[in-house]
């Protein structure tokens, strides 16, 4: 297998079969399957290619809060800005528990936590 490196030394892209410009010859390794599912998890030492476990919870984590802001997106900015002559029909209650949840997503990749959405919207 022929792997390229970025920067910090993880593995960038990857090979199985023929070659890559500026790539390294390693061995395949035992779990192909991990392997493929998150190549930029592993660094090379000694002619192999190594899971970090601490770089996979981060990529994870990466991808977890990337999913939250395109929850955010879809759910909550579709909502929001929508124009004044909406807003114009809220009560004051409705007003301050859509602000309220507005600013639930606004820490989403914060706090880690989906808020509630009003049960009239």
């Amino acid at each position: 297998m022929i792997v390229t490196l970025d920067e910090k030394g993880y593995v960038e892209s990857y090979a199985l079969i023929g070659g890559l410009e500026g790539g390294i010859e390693v061995e395949t390794p035992g779990n192909l399957r991990y392997f493929i599912e998150i190549p930029n998890a592993y660094k090379v030492a000694d002619g192999k290619v190594v899971r970090d476990t601490a770089r996979v919870k981060e990529l994870q984590n990466e991808a977890y809060l990337e999913s939250l802001r395109q929850q955010r997106e879809s759910e909550c900015f579709s909502v929001i800005n929508r124009g004044q002559l909406w807003y114009n029909g809220l009560s004051t209650e409705q007003y301050a528990e859509l602000n309220d949840w507005y600013q639930a997503w606004l820490i989403v990749t914060d706090t880690l936590t989906v808020p509630d959405k009003p049960s009239w919207l």
